[in-house]
């Protein structure tokens, strides 16, 4: 690149890159560079960019001339402060993006990482070259360089030099068969070249589940790879799949268009026909809302919840390609289709949060929320999951996936707490037992409520009903068999007692 004008001198620090076309609206990166995409079509898109560029606060601004005289915007970023470079015609934005983003992290001795910004794949290399001991790529399953390192120490030869050139690993006689062997194993797997000059490899496929993500090339030559390059390319390909799974959602505008629909739609802030137009499905879609947050904070990497995001969305769109997720406040949110069975739901849950624990070693607690009938109804299904999890948080060693039925006593004890006494959000069992007695001319409401009031003193709560011990015994057998009331949980005889009380006074 060369530089048009730099107002402010050369000796600026500036941070982190941002492609944005012409004539789009210029998002806040104070210190960073502009690479205005189109530039080179619109004059006065290009200078409107250059004088909101300097409004928000960045360092520079990259255009292309496309055989057009720049002076023009040359002037309008000298008025605005702002340094203004020029790229090369031929060059990829995304590839000027790159190479910037590596420029900006050889000055960085981070070797962390959760030093690496989500998606950053050029830092990454840097920080597994740092961590195997020899020079990395990291390609995609067809051998297009998406990264590589660029630590000084570390030699490369003349192999991984052409393929850093052509972006693309080069043809040899050997690279069929080193690649099937990659890919076919699961672990790390050394690659001798035979040919002179050529460095052997340790390279390990990076995949997510069953799916190959890519691979992780690193140079064994000087220094040599220590004896824990082995098992530190494991820990890389396990960090690298997370990168490319959200590099993979960073560059799909329609599935990040989608995403924010999804949870402007959860926290009611756009109507479900706008909603519906946006994410392409039907506004009266039954579905319903899994959330799924860590159980524990997990700090080793800072990205825990771009990771479960991306993992949960992969294993969403292998269980139904309509499927959802977006990520709100550190939790994730799955929209599923809701016809199926709520076993199979719970299940697919259950799934999911194995393969996160496998795959990136975070424990999940999954909240499923109520069915809905339609969108208009799906922010009350995110409540439900919402309040499923704060159940799932506050009962230790509980199951990691619930649904709100099974849960109902806590949930209903929060509401309480929060000084909401509608208490029904989730079907109550209490109302089905009184429509029984009422139905069927039976008295288990009035039992089980002079069952609660008497602590459990069966013989005590009898004579206040003027039946045999044994006859309150058998009545609260029976609740248990008919309506699954549970009078051995703290919680659920608080919570029944509540009811009865609040919803009627049986006469005994």
């Amino acid at each position: 690149m060369s530089v048009l004008v730099a107002p402010r001198g050369l000796e600026i620090l500036v941070g982190q890159s941002v492609i944005v076309g012409a004539g789009e609206p210029v998002p806040a990166q104070p210190g960073g560079i502009l690479l205005v995409a189109g530039s080179g079509e619109s004059f006065a898109s290009t200078i409107r960019m250059i004088r909101d560029a300097a409004a928000a606060g960045y360092s520079a601004a990259v255009i292309k001339a496309v055989n057009r005289e720049p002076s023009g915007a040359a002037a309008a970023a000298e008025r605005a402060g702002l340094a203004l470079l020029i790229a090369p015609d031929q060059m990829d934005w995304r590839h000027l993006d790159a190479v910037i983003t590596a420029a900006g992290s050889a000055e960085s001795d981070a070797t962390s990482y959760g030093a690496v910004g989500v998606g950053d794949l050029f830092s990454l290399a840097n920080v597994i070259a740092s961590r195997v001991g020899g020079a990395v790529t990291i390609e995609d399953p067809r051998g297009r360089l998406l990264a590589y390192s660029n630590l000084p120490h570390q030699d490369i030869d003349e192999v991984r030099r052409l393929a850093i050139l052509g972006r693309q690993t080069p043809e040899w006689p050997t690279t069929p068969t080193d690649y099937r062997r990659v890919i076919d194993a699961m672990g790390p797997v050394r690659v001798l070249s035979g040919q002179r000059g050529v460095f052997p490899r340790l390279a390990i496929a990076v995949r997510a589940g069953p799916r190959l993500l890519g691979l992780i090339w690193a140079l064994d030559s000087k220094p040599p790879l220590g004896p824990d390059a082995a098992a530190a390319m494991e820990d890389a390909a396990r960090v690298t799949a997370l990168h490319l799974l959200r590099a993979r959602s960073q560059t799909d505008p329609d599935r990040f268009n989608r995403a924010e629909a999804l949870r402007s739609l959860l926290d009611g802030t756009i109507s479900p026909q706008v909603a519906a137009t946006r994410l392409r499905i039907p506004v009266h879609t039954a579905s319903v809302v899994l959330a799924f947050a860590p159980s524990i904070p997990d700090p080793e990497l800072g990205i825990a919840s771009a990771r479960v995001v991306d993992l949960v969305g992969l294993c969403c769109e292998a269980w139904r390609r309509n499927s959802l997720c977006t990520l709100s406040g550190g939790t994730v949110y799955a929209l599923l289709p809701d016809d199926r069975k709520e076993a199979t739901l719970r299940k697919f849950a259950e799934d999911v949060a194995a393969t996160v624990e496998n795959s990136a070693h975070i424990k999940l607690h999954v909240g499923i929320g109520s069915g809905s009938a339609s969108l208009d109804q799906i922010a009350d299904s995110r409540r439900l999951a919402d309040r499923v999890l704060l159940a799932l948080a506050e009962s230790p060693g509980a199951s990691r996936v619930a649904t709100a039925d099974e849960v109902r006593s806590k949930i209903v004890l929060q509401k309480v707490a929060d000084g909401d006494t509608a208490l029904d959000e989730v079907p109550s069992p209490v109302h089905a037992m009184t429509e029984y007695d009422r139905i069927h001319r039976t008295v288990y409401a009035s039992s089980v409520l002079a069952f609660l009031e008497a602590l459990g003193d069966a013989s005590k709560a009898a004579a206040r009903l003027h039946v045999h011990e044994n006859t309150l015994r058998y009545r609260i057998r029976r609740v248990h068999e008919l309506f699954d009331i549970d009078l051995d949980e703290p919680d659920a005889r608080l919570v029944i007692w509540l009811e009865l009380r609040l919803g009627r006074q049986p006469a005994y």
